[in-house]
This record gives structure tokens, C-alpha cells and sequence, in this order.
């Protein structure tokens, strides 16, 4: 495992732990040793749980499948609960703003102001009353001593204050929800927030570990004015992201097989991240895909995953599967004396002789010009790379994966800093270019609004 990924899992454990702590002792008001310790305790799991999927992929533990799974999918809990709990200081610090700001500003306080100086003016006010007698100090005395005690004439008791006046400023303040609301309705409200932020992030956990466990067969259909008339109503399984690991039910990948067969689509393309781990320990899970069956065959192509496990042991494996592995080359379809291209690059993962190279795989292809090509290409943002060299090429149609369509709404923003684009159709660069939501997970074993698929794409002449 690289350091760079325990370096990372540690930062963020620690700033899970970090968090947690801030949390209980600052905005919830817990005792800070218990907090000390449940902040602890829950870094350390989520480190754990950050760590799993990495582990699964370096040392393929089968037989801890069912711990590793449970693991990797608190990473999604603790990423929507802190997620929630963000939300949830965020407007707790607009309250209080909001009633610090009423305090300071709010219509109740000059109102009140004058009353207390009306109250304080009296107070030195030496105006005889009926009988003659000054009785200033006393009147204030007499209506302080009103809102504690039940009595209907002036008091002139010996305990009464002295000085009245100092004694009214702070029943003023502390007596007058304008001014200041009780702390404890807000921090009522935050722990009653923060509770059902953990149940809805289990929820929202478990419905997506169901959702991810289900990849659908979906239909798209694709209009080109350049695609041979033979060809019309061509179909292409685009099969991406499988992301087969030891943590993978042994049933997923021949569902997925079958699944694709059903469609009887005239091509079957993988396009990149196929397995999660290496050759020598995941072979046997992969040895379904021989059974894929189309008329034009299965292709091939590298993904970043492929690069993290040698690559070049796993495009034997697959060539020995009977897959047609696609390595900066290409295919010519034919349908009487018509022609189609599909080219396959690698991953930009790759390097040196692994290196991406339209140029080259256009060459090895050999087909006549204006030929309609289809490219395959694991990244979308492949379709834009060396400026549009694909538009260049005479390239129609980009099928592309990697981005899981986001994973985790709402991942898919951030994803969209990468990419140029997410899921579906788009025209990158001049280019008609589809990217697959993908079959698989990576890391945790979760989709939220990025529901897997196995699209099944028809083409069309125009």
C-alpha cells in the first residue's frame, strides 16, 4: 500500500476525531472526557473504514468479505453525516447571529431603553408626592419589589436596595426573550438535528449498498448522417467500471454476464477499471467474462485500475479469455461493403509504451478516410485530449466511463472538475461522446443518485 493513501486515511481520521470533538464539547455540551473518548473511538473505526478498501485491493482477504464490506461502507456514513453536520452548525450559527443580532438591534430594545429610562428617571426624581414628602427612592423600591412579591402598597422595609437602579439593568436584559432567547431551545434543536443526521446517514447508506448491488439495463439510441446504412440499428453493450475485487459477491459478475446477453447486442465493450487487485488473486472471479457473446465479439481497454495492478498481466488475462484486447488499436466491422471503426487507447494512467496514442491506434487501424469511427477511451476527458486530436481524426462517437456518474451525490460536482462530463450524452470537443454511470463501486460499496447501469447503445443512420 502506497504511504500516500495511509497518510491520507490518517488525516482524515484525524479530522473525523478533531470534528467530533468540537462538536460535543463546544455545540452539544458534553463532558469533555466522555467526549474525548467517543471522539477517539469513532476516528479510529473510521480509519478503518477509510483503510478497507485499500487493503481489500493489496491483500485480497476473501475471507474477511463480509467485515471488509461493512467497512467500506461507513465511509459513506461518515461522509453524509458529516456532510449533515455541516449543514447543521452552519444554521445554528445563523441563529445565533440572527438573535445576537436582534439583541444588539432589534425593534424590543429602544422601547425597553426608554422604559429603563423612564424607570431610572424617576428614581431621581425629588417631587413631593400628596402629604409632601419626598419619596422618589421609595416608589422605585415599591415597583422592583412588585415582580418578586405579592403586595399592593409601596414598601418601606429596611431590606429593600439602597440603590434601585442598579438592580434594574440586569432584570432588563436577562427577564426579555428580545433580547437574549434562552441557549437551551438552540441547543435542544441542535442535538435533536444532530441525532437524526446518524439515522438518516445509515439510511441513506443502506439504500444506496442495495441500489449499487442492482445495475439496470438501460437503452440509448444515437443518430449519426455519417453511419453506413448497413449499420442501422448497430448495438453496442458499453460494460464500464466493473470494478471486480475480493470484497465482490461471487453471483455479481456472471448477473452482469447474463444481463448482457439478454440484450443480444452486436458488439460488447469494456471500457476500463475491470479489477480491483491483481491477477493471481482475482483470475478465477473474472473467468465469466469468457462467457460474453456478441456477433462482432468483445473489446478491451485499459482503465486507471488496470495500471494499479499491472496492467499488462491483466490485458493477457483477458486476451486469454478470448476478449480482444485493444491497446492503441483498432477493429474494422463489416456489413457487406460497408465499414465501421472502433479504436480503443489506453488509460492516461499509462506511461511509455503505455501511454495513450490516438495517432497510433488510427494507424494500426488501416481503415480507408471518412470511415466511421467509434473510440473507446476509459476517461471522457480522453475525447478533448492533445486538442481535439479526436474531432481531428474523424472520430463520431466516444464511449467512455470512469466517473461512477458521482457515486455519492454530490460527488459529481466535484468529479466535473475533472471531467467534461458525467454521465450520458455530450459533445466534447466537436465529438458525440456518451459516458456510463459504470456497474461497480469504488471503495465504498455504495451509489446515491448515480444508479449503476449497463447501457445498450443503438446506433442510427441519419
Amino acid at each position: 500500500m502506497h504511504q500516500w493513501v495511509w497518510a491520507r486515511d490518517i488525516v482524515a481520521a484525524i479530522a473525523v476525531g478533531v470534528g467530533l470533538f468540537f462538536l460535543l464539547t463546544k455545540v452539544l455540551k458534553a463532558k469533555k472526557q466522555l467526549t474525548l473518548w467517543i471522539s477517539a473511538i469513532l476516528g479510529v473505526a473510521s480509519l478503518v473504514s477509510f483503510l478497507s478498501p485499500d487493503l481489500a485491493f493489496n491483500m485480497a482477504p476473501t475471507v474477511f468479505r463480509l467485515p471488509m464490506l461493512a467497512a467500506s461502507a461507513g465511509i459513506a456514513v461518515v461522509f453524509y453525516f458529516g456532510l449533515m453536520l455541516v449543514i447543521i452548525l452552519l444554521l445554528d450559527l445563523i441563529w445565533w447571529l440572527a438573535t445576537r443580532k436582534r439583541s444588539v438591534t432589534g425593534p424590543d430594545k429602544r422601547g425597553l431603553d426608554a422604559q429603563a429610562g423612564q424607570i431610572i428617571g424617576s428614581a431621581t426624581d425629588d417631587s413631593p408626592d400628596s402629604d409632601g414628602h419626598d419619596t422618589g427612592t421609595q416608589v422605585i423600591t415599591a415597583d422592583v419589589s412588585d415582580a418578586d412579591q405579592d403586595t399592593d402598597s409601596p414598601s418601606t422595609d429596611h431590606d429593600q436596595p439602597t440603590h434601585p437602579t442598579a438592580e434594574l439593568a440586569p432584570d432588563i436584559g436577562d427577564d426579555t426573550p428580545a433580547l437574549k432567547p434562552p441557549r437551551r431551545a438552540r441547543l435542544h434543536t441542535v442535538r435533536l438535528l444532530t441525532a437524526l443526521a446518524l439515522v438518516l446517514s445509515l439510511i441513506i447508506t443502506g439504500y444506496g449498498f442495495v441500489k449499487a448491488q442492482e445495475p439496470a439495463v438501460t437503452q440509448v439510441n444515437l443518430t449519426f448522417p455519417t453511419l453506413p446504412s448497413n449499420f442501422d440499428g448497430m448495438t453496442i453493450a458499453l460494460v464500464a467500471d466493473l470494478h471486480i475485487g475480493s470484497m465482490t459477491r461471487d453471483s455479481f459478475l456472471p448477473m452482469v454476464v447474463d444481463q448482457v446477453n439478454a440484450a443480444h447486442p452486436d458488439l460488447i465493450v469494456l471500457a476500463g477499471d475491470i479489477a480491483d487487485g491483481y491477477v493471481k488473486d482475482l483470475g478465477p472471479k473474472l473467468a465469466p467474462l469468457k462467457n460474453l457473446s456478441a456477433p462482432y465479439g468483445v473489446v478491451v481497454t485499459t482503465g486507471n485500475h488496470e495500471f494499479f495492478s499491472n496492467a499488462g498481466e491483466w490485458m493477457d488475462y483477458y486476451s486469454s479469455l478470448g476478449l480482444r484486447v485493444l491497446e492503441n488499436n483498432a477493429i474494422l466491422l463489416q456489413r457487406g461493403d460497408q465499414t465501421v471503426q472502433i479504436l480503443g487507447i489506453n488509460d492516461r494512467q499509462g506511461k511509455g509504451e503505455w501511454a495513450p496514442n490516438l495517432s497510433l491506434a488510427v494507424q494500426r487501424g488501416g481503415a480507408p478516410a471518412n470511415t466511421f469511427t467509434v473510440l473507446v477511451a476509459h476517461e471522457p476527458v480522453q475525447a478533448e485530449d492533445d486538442r481535439g486530436q479526436a474531432a481531428k481524426v474523424g472520430v463520431s462517437l466516444v464511449l467512455s466511463g470512469h466517473t461512477h456518474g458521482g457515486q455519492l451525490w454530490p460527488l459529481g460536482y466535484l468529479e466535473l472538475l475533472a471531467q467534461p462530463a458525467l454521465s450520458s450524452v455530450h459533445e466534447i470537443d466537436g465529438v458525440t461522446s456518451f459516458t456510463s454511470r459504470g456497474v461497480g463501486t469504488f471503495r465504498p460499496p455504495v451509489r446515491v443518485g448515480a444508479d449503476p447501469e449497463i447501457p445498450i447503445i443503438t446506433l442510427h443512420s441519419g
